[in-house]
């Protein structure tokens, strides 16, 4: 596949007609699939549009393109989330064996177009997209003279308010998740009116935390404050403690941070873990750690709620408390059910809510203390979630006889 339309006739044919609305292409609903995928390939070898489109790429992701240029290859593991980003503006595909290369009419296009007039401009678009991406997990409504402030954080780069939002209106359709409404910025799951009002109810009259330059780069790499100490230190329990993979420690991390920036009960994060992720603690020890990591966490997280200030920033205002600083936890097993009572004391202390037996159902047990041609004895058991189905299936209780 050395030319852009080959690929893209790869393409389920409604998905390729969706794209190409996406894309602005008119004039489509009477083309065959191989004429469709040459009038978009046609449509994005335009010099304009693959500039627009290129142009949200980063140093990093633009610098893997060029390299595709030259010679396809194989994307180092690290490199991979950038290369799949590529492969999202179909200019470069990576393949089943996982090798990135540049179709040779996108590269003739791209060669026209690599002036540094463009690669300025790339800056500072793709600049520009870091800074929404923040706005997306701190604000969800701001101020576009609250966006401009944080984009002008970054060095060298010194535009007037309406060149930004000049870049704004250029970023591509499928790329651009935000809308402008008067004289805001809105994500795009807060543009209906109800789920407005329900935000700017929970933020209220709060100011706007503007990050700096590189808590913008921080976030946009890692989708969450990787260089903040208190993640830092529980990315480390994940490593040490849970044997975890850095890759698998990272997605742990950045999903704390994403539960806990929107509000979340820290109960639900210590269920997610243990249900999702698999996290089996070993030791009353370990819990009373990842409860004291999970407290400083959420302690120390740029919240939604709070515009991007951390809960230990507005400590001693009632109303900027945060939401899922007392959570009830609930366990989900015998063996966790036996931790918490163990550590009850501990936790209480910490600020923790603990129902030992809110997770739990009481089922009836038969015995036969005399043997079973004898009378029996009904008693009463408590069964938890996760425990193995006293059926005998070897199935989890939840996921057997539980679930009826």
């Amino acid at each position: 596949m050395n030319k852009l339309h080959q690929y893209l006739e790869q393409y389920l044919k409604d998905d390729l007609i969706y794209f190409a609305k996406t894309l602005g292409v008119g004039k489509i609903s009477t083309l065959r699939k191989t004429e469709l995928a040459k009038r978009v390939a046609d449509f994005m070898l335009n010099s304009e549009i693959m500039k627009r489109r290129l142009a949200v790429l980063t140093d990093t992701q633009i610098a893997l393109f060029e390299k595709a240029i030259q010679n396809p290859f194989v994307p180092r593991e690290d490199e991979m989330d950038d290369a799949y980003t590529i492969n999202e503006m179909d200019y470069g595909i990576v393949t089943t064996n996982d090798m990135l290369f540049v179709p040779n009419d996108v590269k003739e296009v791209y060669n026209s177009i690599n002036t540094p007039e463009f690669q300025e401009s790339r800056k500072q678009t793709s600049w520009l997209l870091k800074c929404l991406d923040v706005h997306r997990a701190f604000y969800g409504i701001a101020p576009i003279a609250t966006v401009y402030e944080m984009y002008q954080k970054r060095p060298k780069y010194k535009i007037g308010i309406k060149s930004m939002i000049e870049l704004f209106y250029k970023i591509p359709q499928d790329h651009n998740d935000w809308f402008l409404v008067d004289e805001f910025i809105v994500y795009f799951k807060y543009h209906k009116e109800e789920a407005l009002k329900d935000l700017m109810a929970m933020q209220r009259d709060k100011a706007f935390y503007i990050p700096t330059y590189r808590e913008v780069e921080d976030y946009a790499k890692h989708m969450y404050l990787s260089e903040e100490p208190a993640y830092e230190q529980l990315r480390t329990f994940f490593m040490k403690n849970m044997r975890m993979p850095f890759e698998d420690a990272e997605d742990c991390t950045s999903e704390v941070w994403d539960t806990v920036s929107e509000g979340e009960g820290l109960g639900d994060i210590v269920n997610w873990l243990t249900e999702k992720r698999g996290l089996v603690l070993n030791s009353e020890q370990e819990l009373r750690q990842l409860m004291n990591l999970l407290q400083n966490a959420n302690n120390n997280t740029r919240m939604l709620v709070n515009r991007g200030f951390k809960p230990s920033e507005l400590a001693g205002a009632r109303e900027n408390i945060a939401r899922g600083i007392l959570p009830t936890i609930v366990p989900g097993s015998s063996h966790a059910a036996e931790l918490l009572k163990e550590a009850w004391p501990d936790i209480k202390a910490m600020g923790f809510n603990v129902d030992i037996e809110g997770g739990a159902t009481t089922i009836p047990v038969i015995n036969y203390p005399n043997g079973i041609n004898n009378e029996y004895v009904v008693s009463s058991k408590k069964i938890y979630p996760n425990d193995p189905c006293p059926c005998g299936s070897g199935k989890k209780y939840k996921k057997c006889c539980g679930r009826h």
